[in-house]
């Protein structure tokens, strides 16, 4: 078999009737996408049926697994929603039980499928019933059922001259060879007129079960389980089912309670992880980007820090036309290094013109430029240093820019 094909479970039967009206059931369900075994393969001649595998019964998976009550209350939403379904597609499972429910043994609490099998007790319209329903009387049972039974299982003693047992409810003895050949029409189990209470009857001692084997359900599920009991109306049967399997599935759903007690922690993600997000989003033409933050605003100067500028700004243009003088009195030639200054003060000046006409930001523009002009004074100043002009006549060229170069430091 292949690794991805579904588990088998064959099911055998003791009659070709019991085999044929049960593959009939299962296919009409299945046509209908009811949460029931898909039918595989069936031999007539061998007596069995091929089905997928459900999975474990509830009644043994209840006993045999540490669950929580999460999946608990999941599989019984599970379980209820499955009767309500096939009784509203009008197949009445008349032996509602824990063990007639299977539940997928794989997948997480809330991925468990859950499965209606064994409709060998089963009234449908569409297949009539040609014996008595292989059940007896129960005192569990809705009364309306109880009566059913017991009438149809005292007519099929009259019909074969039988001595008829003194209590229905109590165990009793049935003729194999009788039974397998006794055809019959019109049971009463098949004219139930409250249907629907039958099944949430049913339904009500299955889950108050099922709440008994966790006994932390009980309080909180004890009414509303107990509530589809021994109903006589079937607009409140239908009212109390779909009720029922809302209060569990909103339980399922409702968020644990956290502990407010614990500290609040961030969550740690791995280097790896974080690097193969960055990875993937710079690879994915459809990067959702944060909002750009606003930018900061543009320099404004006040009429003080103007002050200053201004200030900045003719100290500057005193430095260079001391700086000629300067040069004059010196009688220093030009250089490679005053021309390599003046035309880098000179190129960047001109860029930060351009900035300055472009920009939001002028002010800074402007600064910058000051500064540059402050930068190359010195740098002229230290030429004449090297060419022989004396500190004392150095000093007073390079007042100017240093007062021009403090005013811009404090601006």
């Amino acid at each position: 078999m292949d690794k991805t094909s579904p588990e088998i479970y064959r099911k055998t039967f003791t009659s070709r009737y019991e085999l044929s009206r049960e593959h009939q059931i299962l296919e009409y369900l299945g046509q209908r996408h009811a949460p029931v075994p898909p039918v595989v393969l069936s031999h007539v001649e061998m007596a069995y049926l091929e089905m997928h595998h459900g999975g474990t019964d509830l009644h043994q998976w209840l006993n045999s697994r540490s669950v929580t009550p999460a999946e608990v209350m999941q599989a019984l939403a599970g379980a209820l929603s499955a009767l309500i379904v096939t009784a509203q597609l009008d197949v009445w499972h008349i032996d509602i039980a824990l063990r007639n429910f299977v539940i997928q043994n794989t997948g997480g609490a809330s991925g468990r499928r859950v499965w209606l099998i064994d409709f060998g007790n089963a009234i449908c319209p569409h297949f009539a019933l040609q014996k008595p329903l292989w059940m007896r009387p129960n005192r569990d049972q809705h009364p309306l059922l109880q009566t059913a039974l017991a009438q149809d299982w005292q007519a099929f003693y009259k019909r074969h001259q039988l001595p008829e047992p003194t209590d229905w409810h109590a165990p009793f003895d049935v003729p194999q060879n009788i039974y397998q050949d006794d055809w019959t029409r019109g049971l009463h189990v098949e004219d139930l007129p409250l249907k629907w209470c039958v099944t949430a009857h049913g339904a009500g001692q299955m889950l108050l079960l099922a709440s008994r084997m966790h006994p932390s359900l009980i309080a909180e599920f004890k009414d509303p389980f107990s509530a589809l009991l021994n109903l006589h109306n079937e607009d409140d049967a239908r009212a109390m089912l779909q009720q029922c399997l809302g209060h569990l599935q909103h339980a399922c759903a409702t968020p644990k309670p956290i502990d407010k007690q614990q500290t609040p922690r961030p969550r740690a993600e791995p280097p790896l992880q974080v690097a193969s997000r960055i990875a993937s989003l710079t690879r994915s033409e459809e990067v959702m980007t944060t909002p750009a933050l606003p930018k900061p605003p543009a320099m404004q100067p006040t009429s003080h820090h103007g002050w200053i500028l201004g200030i900045s700004a003719i100290c500057l243009g005193m430095g260079w036309w001391i700086l000629d003088i300067g040069y004059s009195v010196q009688r220093q030639a030009i250089s490679r290094l005053t021309l390599a200054t003046l035309l880098c003060v000179l190129v960047f000046s001109l860029i930060g013109l351009a900035g300055l006409l472009k920009r939001q930001d002028k002010m800074r523009w402007l600064v910058r430029s000051m500064w540059l002009h402050g930068f190359g004074q010195f740098t002229l100043l230290f030429e004449l240093w090297v060419f022989g002009m004396p500190l004392g006549n150095l000093g007073w060229l390079g007042l100017a820019p240093t007062l021009a170069l403090l005013g811009l430091a404090w601006w």
